[in-house]
Parts: structure tokens; C-alpha cells; sequence
């Protein structure tokens, strides 16, 4: 095209629209340049990317920022209307944030915290997006293990209001990345807080079904083999620090039943292929097993059927080891699931009793 006869406003809202995008999807861009060609061609929908924003008022507005006719895009000053009095506070709020002659998140998380607090006053659920794209920006440029402790308490406690697109594409992983931070408390918030946000879930959408399988369980199973490093296992058994992996996979191990619980909920079947179980069932370290076993035992009043049949195989995986310890803990968490079976259920008691 003539560059004469590009309409540059139009060119200037695209950019906009495509910058607003990079700041609701977390830092990730909506077109690479072969998609860029598609989308102009007709060949790339952006509306499924969009829906991941979860606001219904921001997508309508950056469909017409982009849309592919440079004269059907809505003009700069018309925008304003999406923009309710909410985004003007929250405009005010993170100026004192930013401007304050000083890092708050870093060294005055209380009082960030305290002024995002009541910005969250004034928020309806929609919202909440601009908050925490804002306050998980913050997070990764610091590292002072109280504020990042502070923020992602924060973060949990308001997703608790979000949509489950949001909890489960945005949140969750969010909260994921932080498992892998050198640091012993750090990585047992992350932890807790994903079973916060998932408690907070009714129901897991179709089009997320293999959300389990295919992503949160892998990315536990990772997580326990970056850890379980033979040498530093051994090395750090009896290490104080302020993370060894030792103690990291104590936390895990403490973790994953209530993580079981769960998942029972929403995909038992999805445990079947949870290898991190497997990992914890023939670890050679008794002492971890024992944590893990303590944590089931804690928990299990919370199980059904569905749990048991799910995990049966792996607890019978631990009859064939020689140290009798991990047998007693076995027969202690299968007797914890008999004593729970109930109703309809009551004829497989017999059954695993047998066993």
C-alpha cells in the first residue's frame, strides 16, 4: 500500500488494541507475524484468545480496536465509555504505588498491600483481571520472600471472586511458577494457595477437561523430579537452610493428598497417570513416605470410592518392599478408607478388606 494512504489513527488504535492485549494475557502477544498475515487474510479467529480475558466489556472493545477494516475501528476517543469510574481509581492507586520515591512491593509490602486493598473495595468481580495483571508484574521484579508471600496471599484470596477461566488459565499458573523459587515458605504458599483456588472451583469447563492430565499433574511431576536430585537428597537431609530438597519433598509429599482429594472431585481417573504418586509409593526414603501417609490420614474423611479406586494400585505397589514401616502405613491409610465407605459403596469394603 501507498504509505500516503494509511490511515495512521486507524494504524494507532490497532496498536493499541494489540498492547491492551499483551497486558490482559499476562505478557503474552496475540499475533506472531505468519498470524498477523492470517488474520488479515481471514484465516485466524482471535476471538477464542480473547475469551481468556474473562471481561465481556473489554473484549467488545478490543474486537473494534482491531477489527481487520482499518475504517470499522472504533475511534481513540470513543473508548473511553468501556472505562467505568473503576479504572480511573485504579489509575490513581497504582500512580501512588509507582510514584512513592521508593519500591513498595519491595520494601513497604504492607502499605502496597494496604492500598491495594481498598482498590479492591471499589472493584466488581470484572475487574479483578487489572489487579492482579498489575500486582503479578510486581511480584516477578522483586525478590524479598515477605512481600512475594504477601502478594500471592493477595492473589489467592482475590481469584476467589474470579471466573473459572481466570483461576484455572491465569491464576493457577501464575501461582505454578512460584513452586519452582528457591525457598522453602514460597514454595508451601504456592502450593496451598493452588488447593485454595481450586477449592473455590464448582466445576471444570469442556473445553478445559484435560486440564489435570495434561497440565497441572505434569507440571507437579516436574516439580518433584527437579527436586528428588539423589545428591542433594541426601546431602540436605539434615540441612536447616532456607530450602533443601529434602524438605521440599516433604512439603510436596504433605501436599498431594489434599491435592488428591481434590482432583478426585473433577477427574479421579486423571490420578491414574499422576506419576508423583508412584515417585512418593517407592521412595526409598521412609521418612517422606511417612509425612505423605500422615498428610492422606489427616484427609481422608474427605474421600469417596472414586479416590480409593483411582489410588488402590499404587498402594499395593508398597506390599513388595522389605522395610515392614511401609506396609503398616499402607494398611493404616486402607483401613482409614474402609472405615469412610458408606451407602451405596458399603459392598467394596468387603472386597478391599479381603485384598
Amino acid at each position: 500500500a501507498d504509505p500516503s494512504e494509511i490511515d495512521m489513527r486507524a494504524a494507532d488504535v490497532f496498536s493499541l488494541g494489540c498492547s491492551m492485549v499483551y497486558l490482559f494475557l499476562d505478557g503474552h502477544h496475540l499475533f506472531s507475524l505468519d498470524s498477523l498475515i492470517d488474520y488479515k487474510e481471514g484465516r485466524f479467529d482471535i476471538e477464542k484468545t480473547l475469551d481468556k480475558i474473562g471481561d465481556d466489556d473489554i473484549k467488545e472493545l478490543l474486537l473494534k480496536l482491531l477489527n481487520k477494516d482499518p475504517k470499522d475501528r472504533i475511534l481513540a476517543e470513543d473508548t473511553i465509555k468501556y472505562f467505568d469510574e473503576f479504572y480511573s481509581s485504579a489509575k490513581r492507586y497504582f500512580a501512588n504505588l509507582g510514584n512513592s520515591g521508593e519500591n513498595l512491593f519491595e520494601n513497604n509490602p504492607e502499605k502496597a498491600f494496604y492500598l491495594l486493598n481498598s482498590l479492591l473495595s471499589l472493584a466488581q468481580p470484572k475487574h479483578l483481571i487489572v489487579i492482579f495483571a498489575y500486582v503479578s508484574d510486581q511480584l516477578l521484579k522483586i525478590n524479598n520472600v515477605d512481600s512475594i508471600i504477601l502478594g500471592l496471599n493477595f492473589i489467592t484470596s482475590m481469584s476467589i471472586q474470579m471466573s473459572t477461566n481466570i483461576k484455572l488459565t491465569r491464576v493457577i499458573p501464575f501461582l505454578m511458577y512460584y513452586t519452582k523459587f528457591i525457598s522453602q515458605t514460597i514454595l508451601h504458599t504456592s502450593l496451598y494457595s493452588i488447593l485454595e483456588v481450586l477449592k473455590s472451583i464448582d466445576e471444570i469447563p469442556e473445553y478445559l477437561n484435560g486440564y489435570f492430565t495434561y497440565y497441572l499433574n505434569n507440571e507437579l511431576n516436574t516439580l518433584w523430579n527437579q527436586i528428588s536430585d539423589e545428591n542433594n537428597l541426601n546431602k540436605d537431609m539434615n540441612n536447616n537452610s532456607e530450602f533443601s530438597s529434602y524438605f521440599g519433598l516433604v512439603t510436596l509429599a504433605e501436599f498431594v493428598p489434599h491435592y488428591c482429594i481434590i482432583v478426585s472431585n473433577f477427574s479421579p481417573d486423571s490420578l491414574q497417570n499422576f506419576s508423583i504418586l508412584q515417585e512418593i509409593l517407592t521412595t526409598q526414603k521412609f521418612e517422606i513416605f511417612q509425612y505423605f501417609s500422615n498428610s492422606f490420614q489427616s484427609v481422608i474423611h474427605k474421600s469417596d470410592i472414586s479416590l480409593f479406586s483411582s489410588l488402590y494400585l499404587y498402594f499395593l505397589s508398597n506390599m513388595n518392599l522389605p522395610d515392614e514401616r511401609f506396609k503398616t502405613e499402607v494398611f493404616k491409610i486402607i483401613s482409614g478408607f474402609c472405615n469412610n465407605i458408606k451407602g451405596n459403596d458399603i459392598k467394596y469394603k468387603t472386597f478391599f478388606q479381603d485384598k
